[in-house]
């Protein structure tokens, strides 16, 4: 999702005000020296996805995989 490259920002920002959270795994993103700037704004880093899937689908939410 990085802002000079994503072509889908504006359905982000779509989602995103729809309540849909989209999240960057912090551990992923220091193997790909990338920052929070590099992100679009609505995103919000999480220290581990595995841990936080679980934490969130142990509070009920789902987890929903996107493909290209």
């Amino acid at each position: 999702m990085q802002t000079t490259k994503s072509k889908a920002a504006a359905e982000v920002a779509e989602w995103s005000g729809k309540g849909v959270v989209f999240a960057a795994c912090n551990n992923t993103m220091k193997r790909r020296n990338l920052t929070k700037a590099d992100l679009l704004p609505t995103a919000t880093v999480v220290p581990s996805a595995m841990i936080e899937l679980t934490l969130k689908q142990e509070k009920g939410w789902a987890y929903v995989k996107g493909a290209h």
